[in-house]
């Protein structure tokens, strides 16, 4: 693997059940065997408000077989999906809830995800290893048999396992998308990669009532990244990454987008316009 570019999926399946099975492209005749995966509950939180769920968007990536479907769901609890993978090698999962907020369908929260075989259960803390995962995949410039050698031989569990040791040493100090996603994914395909690279740089907390002073509201700043959230609120901060665009789900119906190097260097942007739209 030289180089990392992006390629798009090549198939796509759309299917509505509580339970539904996906199904992809293929190359050359592999051996294969079919895996349940089972869905977050949605909504995450218990009495907790949070847009309605209208969907999930599933995307997977086994070696040669690779494809997508949306799981469209009537009860919000054990949702589950079958896809066919590829034996002996990892799949990488992804699902991204679709939600409705305002007048528009988007995809606005991390995704979810998990690597199997170490994981069947998709998670909001690993969807961020899931999308590493498959962005080897894809941007592989090797053939597919090299590669998925490569992520076979990556010990993916203790890669989730030090996010969740940091996760829970961190706090609400802690984002695992606001680590370098393409320098992580050039290390591994470089066989270099050292823990060193899952440390989050350039950020700041700041309070929330820094940001609910200046909207005049006690409206709730929700992060895309699910986990942080009920730790915003037990803290009563917000973290976010110096000199970049944050974005945040403000009162179910915009979105803030925050910018700045500190508590006293603060934009505040609230948009109706919609940034993540699924149709």
């Amino acid at each position: 693997m030289k180089r990392l570019h992006f390629l798009l999926l090549s198939a796509a399946v759309i299917v509505s059940a509580v339970f539904c099975s996906c199904t992809g492209t293929a190359g050359p005749t592999i051996r294969t065997e079919s895996v349940t995966f089972t869905l977050p509950v949605w909504p995450p939180e218990d009495m907790v408000p949070y847009p309605p769920l209208l969907y999930w968007d599933i995307q997977f990536c086994s070696g040669n077989l690779s494809g997508t479907c949306r799981v469209f769901v009537q009860d919000t609890a054990d949702t589950s999906f079958s896809i066919k993978t590829e034996a002996d090698i990892p799949c990488a999962v992804t699902a991204q809830p679709v939600t409705r907020i305002a007048d528009s369908n988007q995809a606005f929260f991390s995704p979810a995800g998990c690597i199997y075989p170490a994981e069947s259960t998709i998670s909001w803390e690993n969807g961020f290893p899931a999308a590493v995962c498959m962005q080897l995949y894809r941007s592989s410039e090797t053939d597919a048999a090299e590669t998925s050698v490569c992520l076979a031989n990556f010990n993916w569990k203790k890669f989730c396992s030090t996010l969740a040791a940091k996760e829970t040493a961190y706090g609400a100090e802690w984002n695992p998308w606001m680590l370098d996603k393409t320098a992580v994914c050039t290390a591994i395909a470089a066989r270099s990669f050292g823990a060193a690279l899952l440390t989050v740089k350039n950020y700041f907390s700041i309070k929330a009532e820094i940001l609910t002073h200046r909207t005049d509201t006690g409206m709730q700043f929700i992060p895309r990244y699910i986990p942080l959230f009920k730790r915003q609120r037990e803290t009563e901060t917000i973290l976010l990454r110096k000199g970049a665009a944050n974005f945040y789900l403000y009162n179910m119906q915009q979105i803030a987008i925050i910018t700045g190097t500190g508590s006293s260097n603060l934009t505040l942007e609230i948009t109706s316009v919609p940034l993540y739209t699924q149709k």
